[in-house]
Formats: C-alpha cells, structure tokens, sequence
C-alpha cells in the first residue's frame, strides 16, 4: 500500500472560488498548514528565482572553500540581512514541545543550509537594508519580482482569515502593512551531504506566517497537530501557508507554530546527480506583523479554552527569539 505520509493529503484552496470559514478552520485544526491556489501568479517567476539562487549558491560555496570567507554576510545584523552560511544557526524550537510528538524528532546543534534575507522594505530605523551582490545584475529584479508575487497571494489569504477569524478583512493587513518581510531562499548542497542529513533540524519559525512554493526536490517533513512527523509533498503551483509563532500568539495557543525539518532523502540525492544539480532551493517567504502590534489574542479567541500568552509586541517578541538562536 502507498505510504501516504509521502505525499500531501490536505485539500487545496481556490482563490478563485468562495472559500468557507469553516474549510480554513478544519484545514488548520486537521493539518496545521493551509494549501492554496492562486491564478494571477507568474510561475515563470519562480523558475528565474530558482535559477538565480542555485547559481548563486553555487558561486558563493566555491568561494568559501577556496578562500575561507565569503562575501554578503552581516553576522553585525544577525543574518537578518544578506547570506547565512552553512552551520552558523541553531534550530530554533521549545524543548516542552518534545512532550506532545507522536513521532519524535532527531535534534541537531547546527544547520548545514546556507540562506539568504531579502527585507522587503526598510524603514531606516530597526531594519538593516537590503544587500544586493554585485555580480549578479539581475539579481534585485529577480528577488523582487518573485517577492511581489508571494505578498499579494499572502494580502487575499489573509483577508480571508480576518474574515473566517471574524474581523474585518483588512484586520491583518493592518497589522502588516509596515512590516519587513524576509524573502528568504534556503540553499542544501544536496552532493556534498549524506542522505538523511537534516539541513534544517527540528523548528518553528518566529515570524507570522511563513509561504512555500514547491522546491524543485523533495525533502520538507512537517509535524501536523496529533504529533505525526510526515513527508509534505507540495503539488505544482500551489502555495504553501504555515502559521509561524506570532500566529499562535494571536490565535491564543488555538493554532500552534507548524514544526518541520528538511533532510536530504535518497530520491533527493539520486535526482540531484542524475540531473547533475547541486543545489535544493527553498520558496519561502516569512511574513511579519507590525513592529508595535501587540501580541495576544483576537476577540474570536478570547472565549475559548487557550493557554495563556504574555502581551507582548512584536517588536520585543523578535528581540527574544534572535537571542536565543546562536550564532558563530
């Protein structure tokens, strides 16, 4: 019998239709994740990110093994900006989680990825700005064009979410509207490892929601709400929605951070030689909240059996989980 804990399992939302509050609320109790379809999205622009972003990982990784440094990185910044190297970040997750994990997670020190943050505003106060490499011409046209993309299928998702929350729906937007948000490509060498390795162990993300597009090889696991560890399958032209930390602040504990990995797997490796391409890129986008927004529960939360959360802004809340997170 198919292992079904391989492909994905979820049912995928339609912008284009009438999404109900109800198929939202049974899509995040059920799976922790949300699968949507979006018509006015140019693929074409996805392709020339991946592009872009294997060559340039590709570049930069020969440079640190020939010289023993790399350019485009601002450790000064945290790597909120610019290039994260391999092994320079530790797996950012709470050890009480461990308690409710049907499946329990292998916990790594570091992650063998390398990243890099593309802000998409910057406000000259809090945000360092965006860092653009200069051999790469088209690099800030590529970024921001697969950037604009991903906001405005985030921008209609969330509306509907305010509404299915019961809020009006420019709830979120309001509360996003000046905040930087971090287009932010993963980069796994998928010859230099062994199969199994983790390039991003055991996580959540600190952001508000974070937004996937499929990668171009297999290797993203999830933990869904009951505690079962599973190989998520993202279909073709379908965009990934999965509830970061500042989400479960606001929804009162209702709706947890999503926790999941990426690994190298054989049908990974196996592709990546018959192919004869280095490089596993990640779409991802992590959508922020307002500096000043403060965190706690929506009113369509308040009533209901959640766990308590400090009131907290966001701003503070990103200052707290930065400085758990190590860095070399």
């Amino acid at each position: 019998m198919r292992n079904i804990s391989r492909f994905r399992f979820s049912m995928i939302m339609d912008l284009n239709n009438n999404i109900q509050k109800d198929e939202i609320h049974n899509q995040l109790k059920n799976y922790g994740y949300l699968l949507v379809k979006d018509s006015r999205i140019d693929w074409k622009a996805n392709e020339e990110y991946f592009d872009l972003m294997e060559t340039y990982f590709d570049k930069r990784s020969r440079e640190l093994e020939q010289n023993g440094k790399v350019n485009d990185c601002f450790p000064q910044y945290k790597y909120q900006v610019g290039l994260g190297y391999e092994n320079i970040g530790k797996p950012n997750y709470d050890k009480e989680s461990l308690k409710y994990m049907i499946d329990q997670p292998i916990i790594i020190d570091r992650d063998p990825k390398w990243k890099y943050f593309w802000p998409y505003r910057y406000d000259g106060l809090y945000n360092p700005p965006k860092w653009i490499p200069q051999d790469f011409k088209n690099f800030e046209s590529i970024m921001n064009n697969w950037q604009f993309q991903l906001l405005r299928t985030t921008e209609q998702v969330l509306e509907i979410l305010s509404l299915a929350f019961e809020e009006e729906k420019e709830f979120f937007y309001n509360n996003m509207n000046k905040a930087t948000h971090l287009l932010s490509p993963i980069g796994c060498d998928l010859q230099k490892h062994q199969i199994n390795t983790r390039f991003s162990g055991y996580h959540y993300d600190l952001n508000f929601i974070t937004v996937h597009t499929k990668s171009r090889f297999p290797g993203l696991f999830v933990w869904l709400p009951n505690g079962k560890r599973v190989e998520l399958r993202i279909p073709e032209k379908t965009i990934l929605f999965q509830p970061g930390k500042l989400f479960e602040f606001m929804t009162g504990g209702i709706y947890k951070a999503g926790y999941h990995e990426a690994l190298l797997t054989e049908e990974a490796k196996k592709e990546s030689i018959k192919l004869n391409k280095k490089w596993r890129v990640t779409s991802t986008i992590f959508i922020m909240l307002n500096d000043n927004t403060i965190l706690q529960p929506m009113n369509y939360f308040k009533n209901l059996n959640i766990q308590k959360y400090e009131a907290i802004s966001v701003k503070e809340q990103f200052k707290k989980e930065l400085n758990k997170l190590s860095y070399v």
